[in-house]
């Protein structure tokens, strides 16, 4: 329903109310996370990752951390999408979550596993 919803928006010409409200949507999800990085005194780039997957797994996402084994940059993983439906519509929701990263950990961030491509997960590697 969520994706014919979105469809439905993007025909009546209503990109702006679908680009305002995941816009939002994201901000309230890092407001909430500089909340709990806060409480938690989460300063280094491993406590920011643990804190964000604790939040992710509250949302579904399914998260782990890791590191690459070339470069040992961490590794952010999502082995679950809540937003599966609404990415076959718009990619919107993933631009922003790289952004969500970029924010979190202050430094560039690169996807390097996609679901909404086939891959089991999305994989985002910091710095």
């Amino acid at each position: 329903m969520m994706r014919e919803f979105i469809r439905y928006l993007q025909t009546e010409g209503e990109h702006r109310i679908l680009e305002d409200f995941f816009q939002k949507f994201w901000n309230r999800r890092y407001q909430k996370l500089e909340m709990m990085l806060e409480e938690e005194s989460a300063d280094s780039e491993e406590d920011k990752a643990r804190v964000t997957r604790k939040m992710l797994d509250e949302e579904g996402f399914m998260a782990e951390i890791g590191h690459d084994a070339d470069s040992g940059k961490l590794m952010m993983k999502e082995c679950n999408c809540p937003f599966r439906e609404i990415i076959k519509v718009t990619k919107l929701p993933c631009k922003l979550e790289e952004e969500f990263y970029e924010k979190v950990f202050g430094k560039k961030v690169e996807r390097t596993t996609y679901i909404a491509e086939g891959d089991f997960a999305c994989t985002y590697c910091v710095g």
